[in-house]
């Protein structure tokens, strides 16, 4: 903690190592930081999220704290590369250091345990699982059918 950058590159890179189950399984990563890897790094941690999606393997990030915005980025594209969804954690648990707000005009709040429950269960299902209304904390921004409403 507290030592920024972070060798996220070494841990994507190890995870594209592990011996991943073969054939029709769900393989999930999750990949928890707060600070984006160093600046000569971060080319070599999106050769490991690419790695990962080519083994079937979807990288969840959990961003902690308050996340660097270039972690931020890292972090959103490795989940993109993997077809998996960017996690951030907010304040209204009232729990750990304060964190930072996403990038984001919209948005719906849920306890970490729900999120990460959710995740497994989309890869298992092989589709998005929605949370439900009984999850939902907070919701910020106007989302309909799934599509954030902007205005102005």
């Amino acid at each position: 903690g507290g030592d920024r950058p972070e060798a996220a590159h070494r841990a994507l890179a190890n995870a594209s190592e592990l011996s991943w189950s073969p054939g029709d399984a769900a393989r999930v990563a999750l990949w928890v930081g707060d600070a984006p890897p160093h600046p000569g790094d971060i080319g070599p941690a999106m050769a490991a999220s690419e790695l990962l999606r080519a083994r079937g393997v979807a990288v969840y990030p959990v961003a902690a704290s308050g996340v660097d915005p270039a972690a931020e980025f890292v972090m959103r594209a490795s989940a993109l590369l993997s077809g998996a969804e960017y996690v951030f954690l907010t304040d209204d648990s009232g729990v750990g250091d304060p964190h930072a707000e996403p990038h984001i005009p919209c948005y719906e709040v849920e306890k970490l345990a729900r999120v990460l429950l959710r995740a497994v269960w989309t890869e298992v299902a092989g589709r998005r699982s929605e949370a439900g209304e009984d999850a939902i904390e907070r919701r910020v921004g106007q989302s309909v059918a799934g599509v954030c409403q902007q205005t102005g």
